[in-house]
């Protein structure tokens, strides 16, 4: 199989200036990139880059070993010319500090041939980069650490590096949709795209719902721990996450006995178990201890209960549904003394695994000539409906059957990047997002905060898949489309006969991207997940968590999972997409949430950590941990080289934190250059739009705020240029314009409630 970025040449550097939140992001975007068949060209100082250091001379850090496996090692001191790899380069992927030397007069990095410069930092384009900063702190301006953890204890970081690896995750999806940028041109000469990614647009993207909440006026969500609605409870041999909706609430409690305790019948509903869900986990965990954790998943799968057995990395290594998806791979790497087990790419790619490259040694340069062979373009029909300006996605028709977040999110970040996307509900079945915060009543009683924000961008049609009319009206408008993006439970499709084998037989060049939590195949492949669900299944929960507790959760309001996989998978179809236009070749996308979860601690798998939840403690750092002041709590990093300016400040730090307002001890903090922060609630969040931060939200028609972007194009930007569509809105025109029906056939599909047109309550 050709992979989707053979051929091209991708420069990545990391600068000297680099913060290791920055660095992380620039390294798995070209990690990522390597995967999907790019000749990514790293270049390092004759030291080594600084996460080469393992724990001996002779070995390599587990970070640097899965950042950078599948690349080629080049050395260049800072400052020395790069401009004969960047003249042969079609991407740079850099922190911001080295990507502004672009074009300026006398810089070494004289570029004005790549078609795109992804620029990665962790304020933003308009912070100087000196300003003090960590990942830490900026997931504390973010709302990141708010919202995880227990309420009566400091907040949280989630395990690992989830943020930085997020902002890659940016980055990546950022890079590939500049590449699918015609050439700009710049005083007659040819200029790149800027692909503008900071880690605090990327964190409030993710946290988008408790920004939401606040601008709509609802309660705004705070981290609650075990009396959140999905606690992580204790079972004979560790722990589960207590994951369930109102449909599983009677095999839940069947799983706990039928205790009599559980049989109010006000905890059948959501409304009914509020400030009551610590209760029910006491009670289940009762009955949790007597069973072990691979019973509870047995019984969980025979049921369709979303529970979440916690699994630790080094179980998943032998984990049978990871095995049979040969999801970690044996891989050389030059520093280690032989072969790790590495995360693969988390997808399938029409059913095959892209395996893993090598870890260079340093300064392992391959003739770099015979990896880069140019693709010649196949021309592709275009589109009736042109885009009204130039956008990477732009001819390009998406059919949405996305759901919830993972699905509708994905397909939102495919329409801002220009793809005409068709939302597809069904007069018996709406997105769950229509009704998850409840029904006013009202002209846009459909339109709750959730799902606008995640809708928008979108027209709506809907159909009935279960009437043969209906069907046939869809494969149709599958026959002149491009993509399908769908996160149902699996089986779904294939009952409907919509699955990906009937969709390519009317339309053999379709890109058909399946979001599943676990994978198309597999052992576990109808195991019914939430984002929770995997958080536990997948490791993240088993490296998150207090050091002297158990494994925490990201909970219900955050849903972590659920969100980043959105960034990775609109990622993954741009890069179909470009594959498409240049092969004329459709694709099958396996993508799977808990494989992406794993991946995203893919470290971890390298060299699994010992102990594995240490709070807030972070490699690199003397002292980062949140400490309460007056009015709130503070964030604040510390590496060895900054404990005497942290310790001219007074022995304790949390003693006199504890006697000044967040503002001040942050103001003093960072005169001292230590990187510090308040830790902010979604409210706090959304008070700093426009002065912190900008694009993460955005304002749509009516200035209405509505989810917005993890990362800016500068000379393409992205926008919110429609509000979220009411339920069948756009039927009759889609049915019209797209599947080329007459006025009499919609009727009589309508007629037949085959099909579904709005009506104005």
């Amino acid at each position: 199989m050709t992979r989707p970025l053979a051929g091209l040449r991708i420069v990545e550097r990391a600068g000297a200036a680099a913060r290791p939140g920055e660095r992380l992001a620039v390294m798995l975007a070209g990690r990522i990139a390597a995967d999907l068949g790019a000749t990514v060209l790293m270049i390092e100082p004759p030291g080594g880059d600084p996460l080469r250091a393992g724990e001996s001379a002779s070995e390599n850090s587990g970070l640097f070993t899965f950042l950078t496996a599948g690349k080629h090692s080049h050395i260049a001191a800072d400052g020395q010319a790069l401009g004969p790899l960047l003249d042969g380069a079609d991407a740079l992927i850099a922190d911001a500090a080295t990507a502004a030397q672009i074009g300026a007069p006398g810089a070494a990095l004289p570029l004005d041939r790549p078609t795109a410069v992804v620029a990665v930092s962790l304020l933003g384009a308009d912070v100087p980069p000196g300003v003090p900063a960590s990942e830490f702190t900026v997931m504390a301006l973010g709302g990141m650490l708010d919202i995880v953890g227990d309420p009566a204890r400091e907040p949280l970081r989630l395990g690992g590096h989830q943020l930085a690896y997020s902002a890659g995750l940016s980055a990546l999806t950022g890079l590939v949709a500049a590449l699918c940028l015609p050439p700009r041109q710049q005083g007659g000469a040819r200029a790149p795209e800027i692909v503008q990614v900071s880690l605090l647009e990327t964190a409030i993207w993710l946290n988008w719902k408790s920004v939401a909440c606040a601008a709509a006026g609802e309660p705004v969500p705070r981290r609650s721990g075990q009396a959140g609605d999905w606690p992580v409870v204790r079972c004979a041999d560790g722990w589960v996450a207590l994951v369930y909706q109102d449909a599983d609430w009677p095999a839940l409690r069947k799983l706990a006995g039928d205790d009599p305790r559980l049989a109010d019948p006000a905890f059948a509903t959501a409304a009914g178990r509020r400030g009551r869900t610590g209760e029910i986990g006491r009670i289940a965990e009762e009955h949790l201890l007597k069973l072990t954790r691979h019973e509870i998943h047995d019984r969980a799968l025979a049921a369709r209960l979303p529970l979440g057995p916690v699994s630790s990395v080094a179980e998943l290594i032998e984990d049978p549904h990871l095995v049979a998806r040969q999801f970690l791979q044996m891989v050389g790497a030059s520093g280690t003394g032989g072969a790790v087990a590495m995360p693969r790419l988390p997808l399938l790619w029409d059913g095959e695994v892209l395996a893993v490259g090598a870890v260079p040694a340093l300064g392992a340069e391959a003739d770099l000539c015979d990896d880069a062979q140019p693709v010649a373009a196949v021309a592709m029909p275009a589109r009736s409906r042109a885009a009204s300006r130039a956008l990477p996605l732009a001819g390009c028709r998406v059919l949405d059957l996305g759901i919830i977040t993972a699905g509708a999110a994905t397909s939102a970040l495919l329409a801002d990047l220009g793809a005409e996307v068709i939302k597809l509900e069904s007069p018996g079945y709406r997105d769950p997002f229509r009704f998850w915060q409840g029904d006013d009543g009202g002209v846009d009683s459909d339109l709750p905060t959730f799902f606008r924000y995640t809708n928008r961008n979108k027209s709506g049609t809907s159909l009935d898949l279960k009437q043969e009319a209906g069907r046939a009206a869809f494969l149709r408008l599958v026959s002149q489309s491009d993509v399908v993006v769908e996160n149902f439970r699996r089986g779904v499709m294939t009952r409907l006969g919509i699955d990906y084998p009937a969709l390519s037989a009317v339309n053999g060049a379709l890109i058909f991207a399946s979001l599943s939590s676990q994978g198309e195949t597999g052992p576990d492949a109808n195991y019914v997940s939430y984002g929770t669900t995997l958080e536990a299944m997948a490791g993240l929960a088993w490296l998150t968590g207090y050091a002297d507790g158990g494994p925490v959760v990201s909970g219900k309001d955050l849903n972590y999972p659920d969100q980043v996989v959105a960034i990775f998978a609109a990622g993954m179809v741009a890069a179909a997409w470009l594959k498409r236009r240049r092969t004329g070749e459709g694709a099958h996308l396996d993508l799977s949430q808990r494989e992406l979860t794993a991946f995203l601690a893919g470290e971890a798998f390298v060299k699994p950590p010992e102990p594995p939840r240490r709070g807030n403690a972070e490699a690199g750092y003397w002292l980062q941990d949140c400490f309460l002041a007056r009015d709130g709590w503070i964030a604040l990093s510390v590496p060895p080289e900054q404990l005497s300016a942290l310790a001219s400040l007074g022995p304790d730090p949390a003693g006199w934190i504890c006697a000044m307002r967040r503002e001040d001890a942050v103001r003093v903090l960072a005169a001292k250059g230590i990187a510090a922060a308040p830790v902010l609630d979604g409210a706090e969040v959304l008070a700093g739009r426009g002065t912190r931060w900008r694009d993460a939200l955005a304002e749509g028609p009516e200035n209405r705020l509505a989810k917005g972007f993890p990362f800016q194009l500068r000379h393409a930007p992205l926008t919110v240029f429609a509000d979220a569509p009411h339920v069948g809105q756009d039927t009759a025109r889609v049915l019209g314009e797209v599947g080329g029906f007459s006025p009499e056939e919609i009727a009589r599909l309508v007629a037949a409630g085959a099909a579904e047109c709005w009506q104005r309550p």
